[in-house]
């Protein structure tokens, strides 16, 4: 360890000691005063306690955050406009939609000569000299003292090589930045600004002419990150000044480019100064589309084949779901393929209207316009509104001005959603008034503009109840269908099926409201369940279930009871299917010992149990156990015993509880903090209210006609 860091150290140390009420004057890191805070900071006993070599690591990570916050404080000041990566009030969207803008010249037959070179740098992050990053803060007025930590920092890492999965030998690196530093990308983003003023430097240059519709703003590259783009006349004086700064930058901070990742986008220039270029510069000509920022680029408008290599992604992933075999809601929650079944603009709508609360697109795609729209309002510090303003809005504002034939498709799109607005609100300065209080308003300004774009639709008594937060998505999602009533039963198919009739009774034509709960085969399923659960209140429709749950509150018991609904229409819903597609039937019984397993899987997964808990594991043994039928849910009767409820010993399951812990059989369930249970049980896994529940459900846990003092079937358990 270094001695600078050594003082970080301590510094870092003595400002836990002040926090504790201890004395700063802390000469060494094994000063009795520090024996109780480091064993207290790091949960270790005395004898584990580390120095202060083991603080090196957070050490490090806190004075790197603190340093990148200072830096990312100042960049915004240093940086040129344009440069968009890693600054507030900047947007990558905003090179993209200007390189289109400028592209769309390109399209003409008749245009004058212009160059776009995209410059690819080798190894940037790694490439980058030390000396030329210090000589670089200290040329951009940091103190000497703050440069010289953010260096401790940058060049304290050692690597390793591993062969085999063998580590051999540790050694110091001599170039480059980490990348995932919280450092790095605010120190490559300062090596950058050194190649645009090295840039802005070849623009005064007699021979150097720029790139159509760039000399007013003196646009001479684009940057976001190391994605820089040159721009120029196409010409060969003019590209040999970029070149030339390309090359002394290289030289000088050790970010060299890489000729054969590079190319060069011509138009209007002949064939035998385009060769010229070419072989000066060694980059390959591009060709149109390419793909800037992960967005394709073309001076026209894109053909479907060019979108192929899209879709061969989107068919290689989905075949991969395929593969997966994955469940329903598993395909809805990659897809949403319940389109369909259910018409798109009801899948957009809010879960509380009735939908999925997916994104539509067209009210995003204006969400972002209405942004785009703001921006150019306020004048923002961007390269882009700046040109925009220049361009388009050199004769009025852009509440009066109109869009011409010849406007690009981006300006006619924020134009309309300007309409739009002005449509709704009377005039531009209600709109203004509108815009503003998105922006300055509780949430991000996207939210509070798709919240006005998106189509809307009357509110929903049920969604608290389909949407259980304890309900696992496949069976939330089969109940939603259920309710909206686009299950394909029999009765919905296009097609006239052989027999018509439900799959269970046979007797009566199979719908929505005799599958749930009409047919005698599903009523006897649900009246078993509501007695298990010990539901009292009439439930005979899926319609009069939702009624009776959609008014209690979030107690452990309602949602219980919720989560119980999902899985019996879930279970109903698979049932009709094997029958009705595989020629596979079960018994009544069989199917509800399917629930119990389902609900003990659900109360393990979504209640406030700790996961992995010893407990939850031995139930689910438990409520799998095939010669079993279960009474209750009272999977928390072994817990009774903390609030005073006597458990009998069983043959192989025995319950031990000493005021630490709790046993079953030989396995450890959990630990109490000071030795309550009901305490630790109360701090997260349930509540104090709901005691009385479990002593109420506890009676009848055991099996008819099993003796509690013997059950040869747990007998596994020990």
């Amino acid at each position: 360890m270094t001695d600078l860091v050594d003082k970080l150290a301590k510094i870092y140390v003595n400002k836990v000691v002040r926090l504790h009420g201890v004395p700063i004057s802390i000469v060494s890191d094994r000063d009795p005063r520090l024996e109780g805070i480091i064993t207290k900071k790091f949960l270790v006993t005395q004898e584990e306690r580390p120095g202060l070599d083991l603080l090196f690591e957070e050490v490090t990570r806190q004075a790197e955050q603190l340093l990148a916050d200072r830096l990312a404080h100042a960049l915004k000041n240093i940086v040129s406009p344009m440069q968009n990566a890693f600054l507030g009030g900047r947007y990558m969207s905003d090179n993209i939609n200007l390189v289109q803008e400028l592209l769309r010249q390109n399209g003409r037959k008749r245009s004058s000569p212009r160059c776009l070179l995209k410059v690819d740098f080798k190894k940037a992050f790694d490439s980058i000299q030390w000396d030329f990053l210090a000589n670089l803060l200290r040329q951009l007025g940091f103190p000497a003292h703050f440069v010289l930590l953010v260096m401790e920092c940058v060049s304290t890492p050692s690597y390793f090589i591993a062969v085999n999965g063998d580590i051999h030998d540790f050694f110091l690196g001599k170039s480059g930045v980490r990348q995932g530093d919280p450092l790095s990308p605010y120190l490559f983003i300062y090596c950058m600004e050194y190649l645009s003023r090295f840039l802005k430097l070849s623009s005064p240059h007699e021979n150097f002419r720029f790139h159509p519709k760039c000399e007013v703003q003196g646009i001479t590259h684009l940057a976001f990150a190391d994605d820089v783009l040159l721009l120029s006349r196409g010409d060969s004086s003019s590209i040999h000044c970029l070149l030339q700064q390309i090359t002394l930058f290289g030289k000088t901070s050790g970010l060299y480019n890489n000729p054969q990742k590079s190319s060069i986008f011509f138009r209007g220039v002949g064939t035998t100064q385009k060769q010229s270029i070419l072989t000066e510069s060694g980059f390959r000509e591009g060709s149109f589309p390419f793909t800037y920022l992960g967005v394709p680029l073309s001076p026209h408008r894109l053909l479907a084949s060019q979108f192929s290599p899209l879709l061969q992604d989107l068919k290689s992933l989905v075949q991969g779901w395929i593969g997966k075999h994955l469940t329903y809601a598993g395909r809805l929650e990659l897809t949403r393929s319940t389109s369909a079944l259910v018409a798109w603009k009801s899948i957009c709508l809010p879960k509380s209207e009735g939908g999925l609360g997916l994104f539509d697109l067209r009210a995003r795609n204006r969400s972002f316009l209405s942004k785009q729209l703001w921006n150019i309002h306020l004048k923002s510090d961007s390269v882009w509104i700046r040109w925009i303003h220049h361009f388009y809005l050199s004769s009025g504002t852009i509440w009066s001005i109109q869009a011409h034939h010849t406007s690009s498709p981006l300006w006619k799109a924020i134009i309309s959603v300007r309409d739009l607005l002005l449509q709704h609100c009377g005039d531009s300065a209600s709109s203004i008034t509108l815009l503003n209080s998105w922006s300055a308003g509780v949430g991000p300004f996207l939210s509070h503009a798709y919240e006005f774009f998106r189509p809307t639709g009357p509110a929903v008594s049920w969604g608290q109840v389909v949407w259980e937060q304890w309900s696992l998505p496949k069976h939330s999602s089969i109940l939603w269908l259920a309710v909206l009533g686009k299950l394909r039963t029999r009765d919905r198919l296009r097609f006239v099926p052989p027999n018509p009739n439900c799959m269970f009774c046979r007797r009566v034509e199979e719908s929505h409201g005799h599958l749930f709960f009409a047919c005698e085969w599903t009523c006897r399923l649900w009246a078993m369940i509501k007695s298990w659960l010990q539901i009292e209140r009439v439930m005979q429709t899926l319609a009069s279930a939702i009624r009776g749950l959609r008014f209690q509150r979030n107690s452990f018991e309602a949602r219980m009871k919720r989560a119980a609904l999902s899985i019996t229409t879930y279970l109903i819903w698979e049932e009709r299917n094997k029958r009705a597609f595989e020629g596979r039937s079960r018994e009544i019984a069989a199917v509800f010992r399917r629930f119990q397993i389902l609900f003990y899987t659900v109360l393990e997964s979504k209640s406030r149990f700790t996961p992995g808990c010893y407990m939850n594991a031995c139930l689910m043994h438990l409520a799998s156990h095939d010669s079993l039928l279960m009474g209750p849910p009272s999977f928390v009767h072994c817990l009774v015993a903390c609030a005073g409820v006597s458990l009998p010993s069983m043959h192989g399951l025995s319950f031990n509880f000493d005021g630490r812990e709790l046993r079953i059989g030989c396995s450890s369930f959990f630990e109490c903090d000071d030795g309550r249970a009901l305490h630790a049980l109360a701090g997260g896994l349930i509540c104090l209210e709901d005691i009385e529940l479990w002593k109420r459900l506890s009676s009848g846990y055991f099996p008819v006609g099993m003796s509690p003092h013997g059950a040869e079937e747990l007998s596994t358990l020990s």
